[in-house]
């Protein structure tokens, strides 16, 4: 998992580089274990932090850059366009 996350990381980052570099913003690779208290677990693999779902909430409220809705809408287009997803479920129509 932890590498996956970190080839995902690396797919977002070469294929957002323009806007990235425009901006000055970084790609963080983040595993969310939803419903978990992870007090007695690592909280970072290889580079890859591990948090629960309220401690991503913190982070992302805390960060020392939070996106806008328009950069927000800008990315998810663009993530439309340049990225596969790694899984299309049986039935689901092509872009």
């Amino acid at each position: 998992m932890i590498d996956e996350v970190k080839r995902e990381a690396l797919a977002v980052q070469t294929a957002f580089a323009d806007e990235i570099a425009a901006h000055g913003w970084t790609v963080s690779p983040v595993i969310c274990v939803h419903r978990a208290d992870l007090p007695w677990f690592q909280s970072e693999v290889a580079g890859v932090r591990i948090v629960s779902g309220k401690d991503l909430v913190t982070r992302l409220r805390m960060a020392d850059r939070v996106l806008s809705p328009a950069d927000v809408e800008r990315l998810a287009a663009l993530a439309g366009a340049r990225l596969r997803p790694a899984f299309v479920a049986p039935g689901t129509p092509a872009n």
